[in-house]
């Protein structure tokens, strides 16, 4: 009888283990499930940002380039009016001496 008894309280005590040991199962399999979600949802806002960051390069770029073009047209802008002043200095210069060689 000792044995039944002793039988008994073993299969209790498995009965409530692998009760327990489910229950830690399903506590812990939802948490696992609310951090997948949780991990979902910052891959979502991820690629929300790099989304948002490509669309800001892209202005900045266009901008960057606006920039670099303004500039070098003011730099052909300035270079031209250089070279039309040197043209005119030596023009001028070449008829004033046509000129001088003609008077004497």
């Amino acid at each position: 009888m000792a044995a039944d008894e002793d039988m008994s309280a073993l299969k209790s005590k498995l009965s409530q283990s692998n009760e327990t040991w489910k229950k830690e199962m399903e506590r812990s399999q939802s948490q696992v499930d609310v951090l997948q979600a949780r991990i979902m949802e910052v891959k979502a806002q991820i690629q929300g940002s790099e989304e948002d960051a490509k669309k800001e390069l892209e202005v900045l770029w266009r901008r960057r380039k606006k920039m670099l073009l303004s500039r070098l047209l003011s730099r052909r802008v300035t270079m031209f009016s250089f070279h039309e002043i040197c043209v005119k200095f030596c023009f001028e210069t070449l008829v004033i001496k046509r000129s001088s060689v003609l008077i004497v």
